[in-house]
């Protein structure tokens, strides 16, 4: 199994387009793939399942992973993904006894391991708290998208300032960054761009244009990624399918 999380302390970076994304092509590449909304709005959730008011659903949600030990049914798409659904009362987690206890567990990681799935995409809150650090825990992978601003690049070095505090309880896991919705007419996108390739060019796997067709490919009756998307053009489908694959291989 492999768990991947979408993690960025600054909101707005795109993370349910790349949640969504990276979980179709797991599909799409014959992994049982679920996924995990730890997002109050549960914007990946509405997404997958077709349900606008998925967020209102208090039963069943992801926070059950975590404080029940009985088994918790997803809710199945017309994808074939597996949602442990978001919903605007997750927040409530924070405030259990005891919770980081179990949250930050190596019990919780290989409960999570024992689930009938090949990959796992956890979407997270974009405010630091328990849903925020106890993925890292978790995860063999962390993809960190920011978008060429100082505020989301501020975001990512704290996410890195946390993983070092999580690596003692889980040395092996490691961590990609993706600039996303970038402007390359921009001449600040492109400093800021020059910067982080300096930094993190190693870690950097992907630069992702500001397209229009990437909000689309998710706005249609039925969401289909990018690279399933009529109205993107050939480079912009081969370069997220070409990423996703480079995330959840």
């Amino acid at each position: 199994m492999r768990i991947i999380t979408v993690i960025n302390q600054k909101g707005g970076v795109g993370k349910t387009s790349l949640v969504f994304n990276l979980a179709m092509c797991a599909v799409e590449q014959g992994a049982r793939t679920a996924v995990i909304d730890l997002d109050t709005q549960g914007s990946a959730s509405r997404a997958l399942t077709g349900e606008f008011n998925i967020h209102r659903e208090y039963e069943g949600g992801a926070d059950a992973l975590i404080l029940s030990d009985d088994a918790v049914s997803p809710h199945k798409t017309s994808h074939g993904i597996d949602v442990f659904h978001g919903h605007d009362k997750l927040d409530g987690i924070d405030n259990v006894e005891g919770i980081e206890d179990i949250a930050f567990s190596t019990d919780m990681r290989q409960r999570l391991r024992q689930l009938p799935y090949d990959v796992i995409v956890i979407d997270t809150p974009p405010a630091i708290g328990l849903r925020h650090m106890a993925p890292l825990y978790w995860s063999d992978r962390v993809l960190i998208p920011l978008e060429p601003e100082i505020e989301s690049v501020i975001g990512m070095q704290n996410v890195l300032d946390s993983l070092e505090l999580v690596r003692e309880d889980n040395p092996g896991v490691v961590w990609m960054a993706a600039i996303n919705k970038l402007k390359v007419s921009s001449r600040s996108h492109k400093m800021i761009l020059e910067s982080v390739r300096s930094s993190y060019g190693d870690q950097l796997i992907a630069e992702l244009g500001d397209r229009v067709a990437v909000a689309d490919s998710r706005q249609q009756e039925m969401p289909v990624p990018v690279w399933r998307y009529r109205g993107a053009d050939k480079k912009l489908r081969d370069l997220w399918l070409n990423f996703c694959k480079a995330v959840v291989c």
